[in-house]
């Protein structure tokens, strides 16, 4: 009696153990809409930083040279990647009221004659590439997302971005850089 009783214990804490563990992996994995979510503060941050260090460049330029090569870096046409391919249509539909075109990466070619500059392909114009990729689950309110930019040779980073959700909303808190040319 005294052996199957503590067989009987040994299994019920191991399965106790295991659905601990599972319902522990399952909070803090996310799911694919958290994801998305993340996804869309992280490049949103990053449009809406550019573009205001742009605006900001633009404004401050105290001659036509500073003044030229912060309107050339203002880009008016962004384009986007998860994991380095396209998003998808529904995800691209949370963008379409951004103040700027939004665009999917594969509507950006490089321009080999222009420094390897990023352009629209249906009308030459350049612009830049944003990018986020993996997703790593700090806990269930907090993670680490890859991501970065490019919009030629020597125009491109690459980051580390802290995300939290308050509130329901996931924002992005802060950033490591790893790289920038």
């Amino acid at each position: 009696m005294n052996v199957r009783k503590a067989v009987v214990t040994v299994f019920a804490l191991c399965l106790l153990s295991s659905i601990t563990l599972l319902a522990r992996s399952a909070r803090t994995a996310g799911n694919s809409a958290d994801e998305d979510d993340i996804r869309e503060a992280v490049l949103r941050y990053q449009m809406l930083t550019w573009g205001e260090e742009g605006d900001k460049a633009v404004k401050e330029a105290t001659n036509q040279n500073e003044k030229a090569v912060a309107e050339a870096l203002n880009f008016v046409v962004l384009f986007i990647s998860v994991d380095s391919k396209d998003p998808s249509d529904a995800f691209m539909k949370r963008f379409e009221k951004f103040p700027k075109p939004v665009k999917k990466l594969s509507q950006s070619e490089i321009d080999t004659k222009s420094m390897n500059a990023v352009v629209d392909k249906a009308t030459g114009e350049k612009g830049i590439r944003f990018g986020v990729g993996k997703i790593r689950w700090l806990g269930s309110n907090s993670v680490e997302v890859d991501g970065g930019y490019f919009c030629a040779g020597l125009c491109a980073s690459g980051q580390t971005f802290n995300v939290h959700r308050k509130q329901g909303v996931w924002k992005v808190v802060g950033s490591t850089m790893h790289w920038i040319s």
